[in-house]
């Protein structure tokens, strides 16, 4: 299988849930700017040019981070990275998955594009620092992951977007709980490996 990735992208959960699973999958860089990987049109792959994707050897796709990180996990579900089918704490993270995707991921967009007026991305940052902080809150009883003890896709996720409050001028500083659920994130082996592949792949190096 192959993975296509970009550096500074929520493609860090996919790479992190397939280090956890220990799947091994072909890491291909793309340039996010330009639609392209090693010179070859990415596009032909996903034609909105996003990433995560996941490309299997007979060329079928699997995009979005919230799908590819899902189906990584489920190759190994003994490690309970996704709740079992049918159970109710499943609707629950997959709820989460949702959650993060349009109230974090999403809202990030507009912040990020140039032609937005700055008067709308300040709208859009209390919007996020108030989404941030209702995340904060689950780690108000001590729990060391989104869910409790177990960590989860959601975790993997959320752990792929926080970075981005720094480079959009977010000011999420005062939420503790959350900085410190995300250097407990960072400490894992699997997230490691998939920062020094990341980082790899967008040097150009083989991976």
């Amino acid at each position: 299988m192959k993975l296509y990735i970009a550096n500074h992208t929520c493609s860090l959960a996919a790479q992190i849930i397939a280090h956890e699973v220990g799947l091994p999958v072909e890491i291909h860089h793309v340039d996010v700017k330009t639609k392209t990987f090693a010179g070859n049109d990415y596009l032909a792959i996903n034609r909105y040019g996003y990433v995560p994707v996941l490309q299997f050897d007979d060329g079928a796709t699997l995009s979005e981070t919230a799908a590819v990180t899902q189906f990584l996990a489920e190759t190994k579900p003994e490690l309970n990275l996704m709740p079992p089918a049918g159970s109710f704490e499943r609707a629950k993270l997959i709820e989460l998955q949702i959650f993060i995707a349009t109230e974090i991921h999403q809202k990030f967009i507009p912040v990020f594009r140039d032609y937005v007026p700055e008067e709308a991305k300040d709208k859009f940052r209390q919007i996020l620092i108030t989404n941030f902080a209702s995340l904060d809150e689950r780690f108000a009883d001590g729990r060391t992951y989104l869910t409790g003890e177990t960590f989860t896709v959601a975790d993997a996720y959320l752990f792929s977007v926080i970075p981005w409050t720094e480079r959009t001028h977010v000011d999420i500083s005062q939420l503790k709980r959350l900085w410190a659920f995300q250097a407990r994130v960072a400490a894992r082996p699997a997230v490691q490996e998939a920062l020094r592949d990341e980082a790899k792949a967008a040097a150009g190096l083989p991976v």
